[in-house]
């Protein structure tokens, strides 16, 4: 196992290309926002929305299943067989969702957008989530082989390379919001293409029957649950566009865009902890369980650390950088990233270890059912800042259950004080900011008020051991090492 300086070094690894990545989209905003309308964002989310769908369900929980199996493989050869088995399946199944999807555009677009005329859009994005799906195999393989650097370069060579494609596209050329899709479809084409023939020198081409069986029977129970997990979460847009306008949609995008910093990041260091957590699993099996409780509550502290500092301060990110119209998603950007912090539980792999796929789709399907019935009225009433409030009610009695059900698979013996002061605090702040915004509090009563929330996140931190001399001192002897 990586040594605790070793894994800090990689979690900064991995935080590089979480920071680049999304500032780059964030920083463009001032452009983007001032070019582009909330109708055109709205008009990609809702395009993203079925692309993601599909795109999913083409990977028939095939990315899931790599990232355990991985593990069962002892040597670089048997994983090589592994991933290439799984990716020819994987992409035979995207290219026949793309052809049905350009087949069938103009009523897709009908039916997911409202107009037809988003047909292209419609197919354009799936090609890009479809690419990005694939070249989301090569990073699992380095994030389990904990190659942090390799991991970084890609991603940030991605984002760069998006970017500047994208401002060319829709600032220069005036292509509109297909600049954005065309910048990313090119990205992540450039980024597969590099990673696919660097792993075939590596490892010649092949391919195993026995494993993608074994990989099918584990995915396709997945099945279920990815369908009602990324419909669930992509059914708030929908909604929105049906209930108001696809306008909202855009707006609610943007606050969702700001909240993703935070889900990204977690993300990040999810990259780090979850292999540690498996190989915990996988080399101690039921008496981990105490070690790996004690093992993520700096994870969670890190982890809701930059969510507590979006929630607090998207008002200001938004106003800096956004045109008006799109300043009303602060409120939603920080319930949205309130929720996303509440989530660190359910990234833990008990049920995959138990191989409990019929219970993880069983569960997905409750969570969609919950998100539903609280999301529904209130964004009747409210629209997207109804939206994000359902996601976050959603997210803490879906919570509770997950977190039955995993911990009936396999303990965690979660240190429950440290935690219950991380997360308390964190949906703590992110109600009284959410308030004191909506109540129309002067200002300066409102940011006195974040930086007491920050101040008090700082001391649970020196409170619980997070935040020691010993600990910051590794951190920077980590980053300084790194460079």
């Amino acid at each position: 196992m990586s040594t605790a300086q070793q894994q800090v070094r990689h979690g900064f690894t991995y935080l590089l290309p979480v920071l680049i990545g999304n500032l780059a989209p964030v920083l463009t905003l001032p452009i983007f926002t001032r070019i582009l309308t909330p109708a055109d964002y709205g008009a990609w989310a809702l395009a993203m929305a079925y692309a993601t769908l599909l795109t999913a369900l083409s990977n028939v929980g095939l990315t899931i299943v790599y990232e355990r199996n991985y593990f069962e493989q002892k040597d670089a050869a048997g994983r090589a067989v592994l991933l290439n088995s799984l990716l020819a399946f994987v992409v035979s199944m995207l290219v026949a969702g793309g052809a049905a999807t350009w087949w069938f555009r103009s009523a897709i677009a009908r039916v997911v957008i409202g107009d037809a005329g988003f047909g292209a859009l419609v197919v354009w994005t799936y090609c890009a989530a479809a690419v990005t799906s694939v070249k989301a195999y090569y990073l699992i393989s380095f994030k389990n082989a904990q190659d942090a650097s390799a991991y970084a370069r890609c991603s940030i060579g991605e984002t760069i390379l998006g970017t500047c494609a994208s401002l060319v596209l829709v600032a220069w050329l005036q292509v509109g919001i297909l600049g954005l899709v065309w910048g990313q479809l090119a990205a992540s084409t450039t980024i597969t293409v590099v990673l696919a023939t660097r792993f075939q020198r590596a490892h010649p081409l092949t391919f195993d029957g026995a494993l993608l069986s074994s990989g099918l029977r584990m995915g396709v129970p997945l099945m279920p649950r990815l369908f009602v997990s990324v419909a669930g979460n992509q059914l708030d847009k929908y909604l929105i566009g049906v209930v108001s306008s696809v306008s909202f949609v855009g707006i609610f995008a943007i606050g969702q865009r700001i909240a993703n910093f935070a889900f990204a990041y977690m993300t990040a260091l999810e990259n780090v902890f979850r292999p540690q957590v498996y190989k915990r699993m996988f080399d101690l099996g039921d008496a981990g369980g105490r070690e790996i409780g004690r093992y993520l509550t700096p994870f969670a502290y890190a982890s809701v650390a930059v969510t507590l500092l979006v929630a607090l301060f998207s008002e200001e990110v938004l106003v800096v950088l956004t045109a008006p119209e799109f300043h009303g998603a602060a409120s939603i950007a920080s319930l949205l990233a309130v929720s996303y912090g509440l989530l660190f539980f359910r990234k833990q792999p008990q049920l995959l270890f138990r191989k409990a796929t019929l219970t993880i789709s069983a569960f997905s399907t409750i969570a969609v059912l919950i998100n539903v019935a609280v999301s529904v009225p209130l964004i009747m009433a409210w629209g997207g800042l109804g939206a994000a409030a359902g996601v976050l009610v959603a997210t803490l009695l879906a919570g509770v259950i997950h977190y039955v059900m995993s911990q009936r698979a396999y303990r965690i013996h979660y240190e429950a004080a440290p935690l219950a002061a991380v997360f308390g605090t964190l949906v703590l702040a992110g109600a009284i900011s959410v308030a004191l915004r909506e109540l129309h509090i002067d200002y300066v009563v409102r940011v006195a008020v974040k930086l007491v929330c920050v101040a008090a996140y700082l001391g649970v931190g020196v409170k619980i051991g997070v935040i020691t001399r010993s600990n910051l001192a590794m951190a920077r002897g980590a980053v300084w090492r790194g460079r």
